[in-house]
């Protein structure tokens, strides 16, 4: 169960230390990496038995990570779009549009100059 639980705080760190390369910050893709390998960790580890335990925990992590790498990809497109779309919309109507960015969590005025 030590071995596990070293694993797990590696990934954790291994994780972070990883997102905190890009200078735009954390995205949703990274977040979901470190989350679903955890999470997939922690199952496969949960289902296996004997030396089962160590593959499945080590084939869990991997799938976790890329199922949740796909899912936050996919979260940071949409907020891309909307954040398109809400800019759009201040450009043409004039009003001020008010959005919360959902890596720094600070709301950003878009206005007309």
């Amino acid at each position: 169960m030590y071995r596990f639980s070293a694993f797990i705080v590696f990934t954790l760190i291994l994780g972070v230390v990883s997102s905190g390369c890009q200078s735009t910050g954390l995205t949703k893709k990274n977040i979901g990496a470190v989350t679903g390998g955890v999470l997939g960790g922690l199952a496969g580890h949960t289902i296996g038995d004997g030396k089962n335990k160590k593959f499945l925990a080590i084939g869990g992590t991997v799938a976790g990570a890329w199922l949740g790498s796909r899912i936050g990809k996919y979260l940071d497109e949409k907020d891309q779009q909307k954040m398109a779309e809400s800019f759009q919309k201040s450009i043409i109507t004039g009003e001020k549009q008010t959005r919360w960015m959902s890596s720094k969590l600070s709301p950003v005025t878009n206005s007309k100059s």
